[in-house]
């Protein structure tokens, strides 16, 4: 079994932000090594690039199991309008981890 899962978070995106118009909800995506809990890849559907750019510097190479450094550096070093839905999407992505390692657990012990 490939040892990556990918989680989805989503979060409502406040009003008043460049892709409000667009969109009614933030996603964020993330491939994570399954068992160290790295996070391999991120993506966003904000809308500025340099603002997707910055989210995956955040997150890349971390651990999605560190929410408390998580937060910390969105809350440090994003200070967009979409921060707070930024973070609720990544701990709806961690919690989804958590339910992936469940799931394949299960899986390999019906095989």
């Amino acid at each position: 079994m490939e040892n990556k899962v990918l989680v989805t978070g989503y979060s409502k995106i406040p009003g008043g932000i460049a892709g409000s118009d667009v969109y009614s909800v933030i996603g964020l995506s993330l491939l994570i090594e399954a068992d160290s809990g790295k996070i391999l890849e991120a993506d966003t559907n904000l809308v500025i690039s340099l603002a997707r750019r910055h989210i995956n510097d955040i997150l890349v190479g971390q651990k999605i199991t560190d929410l408390a450094l998580l937060e910390y550096r969105f809350k440090s070093e994003y200070h967009g309008s979409a921060r707070k839905a930024l973070i609720v999407a990544m701990k709806i992505c961690y919690d989804r981890y958590l339910k992936a390692l469940e799931n394949r657990k299960t899986l390999e012990e019906k095989n």
